[in-house]
């Protein structure tokens, strides 16, 4: 899922771009505002909410070959893949 590309911080761990997404680590703007994980991790957001005030997330991080998925607050700020039909 992840793209082979010099942006992800080493190791970047997996990373084979066999899928064809090509995920980049984009990092990701937390609920208080700080910027996070530029270089390391790619956060996404997924159109599945979690109660009234939540979204899920996923997560490319630069070490591991797994994506993670996560509830976040709708306030924070990840990244938003568009797919053409």
């Amino acid at each position: 899922m992840k793209a082979v590309t010099p942006l992800w911080s080493s190791p970047n761990t997996g990373a084979t771009d066999e899928s064809g997404f090509s995920g980049l680590p984009c990092g990701a703007r937390s609920s208080n505002g700080d910027f996070i994980g530029l270089g390391t991790l790619g956060f996404l957001s997924s159109a599945t909410g979690v109660g009234s005030t939540g979204t899920y997330g996923l997560i490319l991080d630069h070490s591991v070959a797994t994506i993670s998925m996560y509830g976040y607050l709708t306030k924070s700020g990840f990244g938003v893949r568009c797919v053409r039909d």
